[in-house]
């Protein structure tokens, strides 16, 4: 008897495709990660999943936007538990970087082959302009806030700029904390950030260790290693 698949069951299909390329890329890297074994990583025929996949890149660039989506968003409510207060907001969302999303797989792993894809695959550069201007966007409206809290007032190309140095400061600082989590930890790459940007805006952005440990009940993103 024939099998009708729903909307609903193809999305969740679809849905686990994805999950297994995330998990088949922190196992084996992009070159060990074939359609065969995401494939066998999800338990179905490899010709099943071409049905929903044109391929490998395919699959990879939705990988990239589900995972971009996921460590945004996380960002994002971190920021809005935080409450009104623009400091603790921005504080906040700078956190969530370094206390993301729990993951069944180290993340490092992941990121490291979607930001090497960024150089050669169009799908991937792609996905990742959309997902940097979004995170860049947003650091700009917080620091927006954050100026205007502090009575201060700055031009839009200012702002932009100063969210793409935060930007650049904390994704540098995750990378390091990333490769040797012994030099520093991840709390102490927040107060690194915050103290940089705080110092660049003319804002005290605190010291406090409160608000990554009354948010962030979790390891540091990068200890969420696979088994």
């Amino acid at each position: 008897m024939s099998v009708t698949y729903t909307r609903e069951s193809e999305k969740v299909r679809r849905q686990a495709f994805v999950d297994a390329t995330i998990e088949c890329l922190a196992e084996f890297g992009y070159h060990g990660t074939s359609v065969r074994r995401i494939a066998d990583k999800a338990g179905v025929a490899a010709g099943l999943l071409t049905h929903y996949f044109a391929g490998k890149e395919e699959l990879i660039a939705a990988a990239y936007q589900q995972l971009s989506d996921a460590t945004f968003d996380h960002a994002i409510a971190a920021a809005e538990r935080a409450g009104d207060d623009p400091c603790l907001r921005f504080r906040a969302f700078i956190t969530a970087g370094f206390f993301g999303p729990e993951l069944p797989f180290n993340i490092l792993k992941v990121w490291i082959n979607f930001w090497a894809l960024t150089l050669t695959e169009p799908r991937i550069r792609v996905a990742h302009a959309e997902t940097y201007g979004r995170y860049r966007n947003q650091l700009a409206l917080l620091i927006e806030q954050l100026l205007t809290s502090s009575g201060q007032s700055c031009s839009r190309a200012d702002i932009e700029a100063l969210a793409i140095g935060t930007n650049a400061v904390t994704d540098g600082l995750w990378l390091e904390y990333s490769l040797d989590p012994d030099t520093f930890d991840a709390e102490q790459a927040v107060q690194i950030a915050c103290r940089f940007v705080g110092r660049g805006l003319g804002i005290d952005l605190g010291s406090s260790r409160s608000v990554s440990a009354r948010m962030f009940q979790q390891k540091p993103s990068i200890r969420n290693e696979s088994s």
